[in-house]
């Protein structure tokens, strides 16, 4: 019995051990520092310079999250013996840990590898099932050196440094390569205030600093008027210093900020500093704004750090008060928003803050993702309307109400398209992800005008579909754009793009055909599925419609985009002094107009009648996405956005499905000609019958 209870308290000591060291595991387990929502929101205020343009850190962070992942937020799980716990960061938050707490952030996994063989190309394990596929950056710094030996060799090969020549690996690959680099640069941003700079042995250089061997920037800053002067009256040959000490005390001062510039060389990630200026100059190229190391050069250089450069300088030291208050809450609070007051002062100077908090909202609004979600509340309703019986009672409630409800989506994407309008300064035209919105919306409001004038709930419904399809296609095409190269939707034009009446008409007009031709091609798709799977067979009254309509958007087709092509010419030759050079782009838009104009001249001679021009019509729409897609990423010509993989995949599969559709009508009309041609043609009993009745009478 004694031996029995002493074994079951040495059962339960070392039971609670184990717990209390569970316990104490855990809480030694790192976890990602806490931030304030309100100081998360001021800190997405702040205006930085990037990609040549003013922009929020908002924007600045959330593309940057989506190049390393693909997603604006980060979420990730952690098994924790029999749970599992899910941490998740906001894209400011993550930014903010990468620069702050960079020894955390470096086990966030937040790179997205696509293909498992690139990690295994460059010695890296394959994440766990739990990490869907994402790496941190310490699993993947194992491989680093083999991931900088693989782009050697890639950029060194004369045929692989064409993207079109590397295979999806090798260019993910670089990609991958290119991440960690950006990482690492946000990671080395505060490289300037995390060390202390030896002063020299030189006695006089010391008592600068009070004796001290050892300075902080801080305190570096804070003596700089003193540096200065020294410096300077150590430069007058005229005054009374003997000669060692002018030597010995210049050349500690000399190379203790030498020193500090040097290690300052790898904060380079955010241009967060203005440039000094007089009030309201404007930003240009030879004005661009400064990173640390721009302005430790300038005050090494023998600018005045109490006159001009005295704004920067007191963000340099304000941020190097931010790395030094991470250990207290409070003081890092407080550092952050005087940083946050500084900047914004400085930029409202310069007149260069006015659509930074605009540029914030617009991004909070999320004003396409209430609309796509509306869109599809309207698709759905659409199809209810067509299931339900014509004498149901809700059938005329949705046929009254759907027109009225649809105005609400498309109010919504109007006002996002017309925000962003009003943020770059220019129509919606410079990239691919503009262009699909105005599409989107010239598509939208010309199915709505053609419902209106029909009242078939055809319209209406493509309207719907076009909505939310296109609004989605536009969100992914946004998030696969910042992923494969890291810039945002609202990038600064070049100059022979900006502030040019005619190729913003150019691109506003050919854009607008392109939509009433994809329209026109969809309810070319009506007609011919109808046809095909015998909805209302041989209803004159229902298919008759639909063609009309499809004539009116191949009218505004032929209308655009010969518009677009003239206006195109135009800017071609007063940007680049011809009108026409037969580039990919042109060719593009020529065989639009081509095509459309064959459509337009056989239908006016009676050659084509419903059934066959909704076979042009649908495949009007591959040579249309040949046109506004498949040159413009496949980086050939002079309008080429650059090749990216994948995209010509998707876009013959498009050309493959559209091409069976019209097989599929072409097989149809083919059975119906056969048909009617048999009902015509008199048969041979009747022949002979009518014969012999002649020949008795």
């Amino acid at each position: 019995m004694p031996f029995t209870s002493h074994r079951r308290n040495v059962v339960g000591f070392t039971v609670a051990a184990l717990l209390l060291g569970r316990i104490e595991l855990r809480a030694q387990e790192p976890s990602p520092p806490h931030w304030d929502r309100d100081l998360v929101d001021l800190v997405a205020t702040i205006p930085v310079q990037d990609d040549g343009r003013i922009k929020p850190l908002l924007t600045f962070a959330d593309f940057k999250l989506l190049q390393f992942s693909g997603q604006r937020t980060l979420t990730w799980n952690v098994e924790e013996g029999d749970r599992v716990r899910t941490f998740d960061r906001t894209s400011v938050e993550f930014l903010l840990d990468c620069i702050l707490f960079p020894e955390e952030a470096a086990n966030y996994p937040c790179f997205l590898v696509d293909h498992p063989e690139t990690l295994d190309s460059i010695g890296v394990a394959r994440p766990a099932a739990l990490a869907r596929g994402f790496s941190s950056y310490e699993q993947l710094a194992g491989g680093r050196e083999e991931l900088s030996r693989k782009v050697r060799q890639l950029l060194n090969d004369p045929v692989k440094r064409e993207a079109w020549n590397r295979s999806v690996v090798e260019e993910e690959v670089l990609q991958l390569s290119r991440k960690m680099s950006e990482f690492e640069g946000l990671r080395d941003l505060f490289e300037f205030a995390r060390h202390e700079f030896l002063v020299g042995d030189d006695l006089n250089a010391r008592a600068i600093f009070g004796g001290a061997e050892k300075v902080g920037l801080a305190t570096l800053f804070e003596k700089m008027p003193q540096v200065r002067a020294e410096l300077r009256l150590l430069g007058d040959k005229s005054s009374p210093i003997d000669a060692a000490r002018r030597s010995s005390e210049s050349a500690a001062l000399n190379q203790l900020l030498r020193s500090v510039v040097e290690m300052s060389r790898s904060s380079t990630a955010l241009c967060l500093i203005p440039p000094p200026g007089m009030p309201g100059q404007s930003l240009c190229k030879e004005d661009p704004w400064l990173t640390v190391p721009d302005v430790l050069e300038r005050l090494s250089g023998g600018e005045s750090p109490d006159g001009e450069l005295g704004p920067q300088i007191a963000v340099v030291a304000t941020l190097t008060r931010v790395w030094n208050g991470r250990a207290d809450a409070k003081s890092l609070r407080a550092a952050i928003i005087e940083l946050h007051d500084l900047v914004v002062a400085a930029a409202t100077t310069r007149g260069e803050y006015r659509k930074v908090t605009s540029e914030v909202a617009f991004y909070k609004a999320d004003l396409f993702s209430y609309a796509i979600a509306l869109y599809v509340v309207g698709s759905l309703s659409v199809a209810i309307g067509w299931w339900l019986r014509r004498d149901h009672p809700w059938q005329r409630c949705l046929s009254r109400w759907m027109l009225r409800f649809m105005a609400i989506p498309l109010a919504l994407n109007v006002a996002g398209v017309a925000w962003r309008c009003w943020l770059s300064g220019h129509p919606p035209a410079p990239t691919l992800y503009d262009t699909i919105l105005l599409l989107v919306t010239v598509s939208v409001i010309a199915a709505v005008a053609l419902e209106r004038m029909n009242r078939r709930r055809i319209a209406i419904g493509l309207a719907a579909l076009i909505g939310a399809f296109g609004l989605f296609c536009a969100a992914r095409w946004e998030a696969h754009d910042a992923f494969v190269s890291g810039t945002d939707t609202l990038p600064k034009l070049q100059p022979v793009l900006d502030a040019n009446f005619w190729i913003s008409a150019h691109v506003a007009t050919l854009t607008i055909g392109y939509g009433a031709g994809l329209l026109a091609g969809l309810l070319a798709h009506v007609h011919l599925f109808g046809r095909l799977f015998g909805l209302r067979s041989g209803a004159a009254s229902f298919y008759r419609p639909i063609a009309r309509m499809i004539w009116g958007m191949l009218c505004l087709v032929l209308t655009f985009t010969l518009m677009g092509t003239i206006l195109g010419g135009i800017w071609a030759n007063d940007a680049w002094g011809r009108f026409w050079g037969w580039d990919p782009k042109e060719n593009g838009a020529l065989m639009v107009c081509a095509f459309t104009f064959a459509l337009f001249y056989a239908r006016l001679a009676g050659r084509l009648n419903d059934f066959a021009l909704c076979f042009g019509a649908t495949f009007s729409t591959t040579i249309i996405a040949f046109s506004w897609w498949h040159v413009s990423v496949l980086g050939v010509g002079l309008h080429a956005y650059g090749f990216q993989h994948g995209i010509r995949e998707k876009l013959w599969l498009f050309y493959g499905v559209e091409w069976v559709v019209v097989a599929a009508g072409l097989s149809l009309w083919w059975k119906e000609w056969r048909r009617d041609r048999r009902r015509a043609k008199p048969s041979p009993t009747s022949s002979d019958a009518a014969g012999a009745g002649l020949a008795t009478a």
